[in-house]
């Protein structure tokens, strides 16, 4: 409102231009100046004020989370060059620190304001993020199988106090089931995650163990003793022991057993499995047996076995069949002595079990049988220079006589006379003498039980000179030989009328034990040979038994009648055996007993000649089947004696009372005749029953067995 009269020309102001700095007050003068310059002041204020808000820019921010869970940012921060003409004097922000609680997107207000007080805001966003990773703490933790051999554990049992400020989310174990295979420590890793999806991890060991013992199964068995021992495995008392995680071993506690076990024995079988875990089972192993008892008896050696011997006799029982081993170093049931002394065997059954005896003998040769070389009813005249070398010279009764001229000699460490008289002439000599009569029981005398077919002059048998025969039948007339021929025998029972040679003749046998029953005479000439091969032949002959000149005789002879032997000081004979007749007579021979006694041999005395399978000449008929147990009774040795003439198949088997198999001959090819031989020497003495199956048609036949019998 200036004023002037005249008019007002101008309007100066000290200062019109204003600037941030100069908000507020500002002192001014306004200086009015009339149309005619005339010009006055006036003070004035000029309050300068500013009212303008800055601009406020915003960016995002994104914060982290410390190891204790915090976090912070500041305004400036979040500024994004928000302005003001007049200049930003504060910057603030709606909230500038975090938690995990706050972790994400958080909405947040920048407010801006300027030197003046005036202020904008502008909205952000803080993200807070956890990229701070768990601790993870593990511990080592241990597990045990079940029964079905599977163990489990949790992530929590191997944790050990694993943290995180935010918070652990979850828990990860990298294997939590295991089975038998991993018995043992297994390298695991947990894995700790927390809240926010940071994770860490931490090393294990998860330790599986198997402490459940395996199941023990046991079953009873039966063994039975060979060679003295017997053995079974774990395997066979084992009955289906089991272990989820498998069975390592089976092992016994006693697994060998000897003849001291016999019966039931407690075994234990120690079942352990792979993992070194055991049980126990309890069985019985029934040990089959028998320990065996023997005694020695004494017995003269049978008088077809030559040698000055006496029979000692291991008679074992318990047992089947058994093996001997005598002090002297003999392995049969029965050894032959010529010497007092004390005798041991052992004796071994078929299961290996052993018993011993022991004998103790006092030997006097002149009472035993076996002890002689020539027995006589009557006499025995050794005459121009005959020697007796080895075996005794007795004569039976009490009118026995021995006597002996021109040079003979019964001398020798085992000679000896025994007869009621003995005369000695002409230059001749006995060692050892024993005048009484001998008392000894001679053998049965074996006749030619087909005497009535042979001996009455059928199957007569000549053999020219120079020839070589075989004579394969059995059933003979008289055979009479020609000069320097041989004949060689194949039968074992040998029945005949008459045998007469020539000069030269050698006769053979191809089998042992060979019997010949012969009814009338034996008549061999000079440079005979009889019985070239020394099988064991033993002749019994009804009528004379004569030798000439430079002859050899290997056989022991039984005569009813006379033994003679004709021979010269140039061509010697030869007689080796036992020699029994009404009288024996020689010239010029050599007499010596035959120390390699059979088995045939020393049984000829006790059992019968074994039968001959064959047609006999049509004297059977052949439509028909003839089975013959032969001999009954016996000692255990027999057979059976077949005469047919079928072919086809064959089986023998041998019962006791009971119905129990002893003895089977399996299958069998027949073709005709055939004779099948039965050794039932270790069996019980009882009767048994003899089947014989031909064709599928069985024949039963009784017998009697007995080993230790006499007969």
């Amino acid at each position: 409102g200036s004023s002037d009269a005249c008019g007002i020309a101008s309007l100066v102001l000290s200062q019109t231009g204003f600037v941030c700095a100069e908000v507020g007050n500002n002192a001014e003068v306004l200086t009015v100046t009339d149309v005619n310059g005339n010009s006055t002041t006036c003070a004035t204020t000029v309050t300068v004020k500013d009212q303008v808000a800055p601009v406020a820019n915003c960016q995002n921010v994104t914060v982290q989370l410390d190891n204790s869970g915090n976090a912070s940012t500041v305004a400036a921060a979040v500024n994004s060059g928000s302005s003001d003409a007049c200049g930003i004097a504060t910057l603030a922000l709606s909230q500038t620190t975090f938690v995990c609680a706050e972790v994400g997107n958080n909405a947040e207000v920048l407010t801006v304001t300027d030197v003046n007080g005036n202020s904008s805001t502008c909205a952000t966003t803080v993200t807070v993020k956890d990229q701070v990773a768990p601790v993870a703490v593990c511990q080592n933790v241990t597990v045990q199988l079940d029964n079905s051999g599977n163990a489990s554990t949790v992530a929590a049992a191997v944790n050990s106090g694993s943290s995180d400020v935010c918070g652990i989310a979850t828990l990860s174990l990298s294997q939590t089931s295991f089975v038998c295979a991993e018995v043992g420590n297994n390298a695991e890793v947990l894995t700790v995650t927390d809240v926010n999806g940071n994770s860490s991890t931490c090393a294990t060991t998860v330790t599986v163990k198997d402490q459940v013992a395996p199941l023990a199964n046991c079953q009873n068995v039966t063994v039975t003793l060979s060679g003295g021992s017997a053995s079974l495995t774990a395997s066979q008392i084992n009955n289906g022991s089991d272990d989820a995680c498998g069975i390592y071993s089976l092992n016994l506690s006693n697994a060998s057993f000897t003849c001291s076990n016999i019966g039931a024995n407690a075994v234990t079988l120690i079942v352990g499995d792979n993992n070194d875990n055991f049980s126990t089972c309890s069985a019985s192993v029934t040990v089959m047996g028998i320990v065996p008892t023997v005694n020695i008896t004494q017995s003269n050696m049978p008088v077809f076995c030559q040698g000055g011997i006496i029979s000692l006799t291991a008679n074992p029982t318990g047992g089947l069949y058994f093996t001997y081993n005598w002090s002297t170093s003999q392995t049969s049931q029965n050894i032959d002595v010529d010497t007092s002394g004390s005798y041991r065997v052992f004796v071994t059954n078929n299961y290996g079990c052993t018993a011993d005896d022991t004998f103790v003998l006092t030997y006097t040769n002149h009472l035993l049988m076996s002890s002689y070389t020539i027995i006589a009813r009557d006499e025995v005249e050794l005459k121009e220079k005959s020697q007796v070398q080895t075996g005794g010279v007795g004569v039976l009764g009490s009118d026995g006589e021995i006597e002996l001229e021109q040079n003979s000699k019964i001398t020798g460490s085992t000679t000896f006379a025994k007869a009621k008289k003995i005369k000695v002439n002409g230059g001749s000599t006995i060692t050892t003498q024993y005048k009484s009569p001998l008392t000894v029981t001679l053998p049965e005398f074996r006749y030619n039980p087909k005497g009535n077919i042979n001996c009455k002059g059928k199957n007569d048998v000549t053999v020219g000179s120079h020839k070589t025969v075989t004579l394969s039948d059995t059933i003979f007339g008289k055979i009479a030989i020609g000069k320097n021929s041989t004949v060689t025998f194949t039968g074992k029972v040998l029945y005949i009328k008459e045998l007469k040679t020539s000069e030269g003749v050698v006769i053979k046998f191809t089998e042992e034990c060979v019997v010949m029953l012969i009814c009338d005479e034996v008549e061999l000439k000079d440079d005979n040979t009889f019985n070239q091969t020394e099988k064991s032949v033993v002749v019994f002959v009804e009528d004379d038994f004569k030798v000439k000149k430079n002859s050899v005789i290997n056989a022991s002879v039984y005569s009813l009648d006379e033994i003679k032997v004709e021979a010269n000081a140039n061509n010697i004979t030869n007689m080796k055996g036992l020699f029994i007749a009404e009288k024996v007579k020689s010239n010029y021979a050599i007499w010596n007993w035959n120390t390699a006694c059979s088995e045939c041999q020393s049984q000829l005395h006790k059992t019968k000649p074994q039968p001959v399978a064959e047609d006999l000449d049509g004297l059977i008929d052949p439509n028909k089947i003839h089975v013959n147990v032969y001999p009954n009774p016996n000692r255990g040795q027999f057979g059976v004696d077949i005469i047919t003439s079928e072919e086809g198949s064959l089986n023998i088997s041998v019962y006791d009372m009971l119905g129990r198999l002893v003895f089977t001959s399996g299958e069998l090819v027949l073709s005709g005749p055939t004779y099948i031989p039965i050794n039932l020497k270790h069996a019980a003495k009882a009767q048994y029953f003899v089947r014989t199956t031909i064709n599928g048609k069985p024949i039963i036949k009784p017998v009697i067995v007995n080993p230790q019998s006499g007969f």
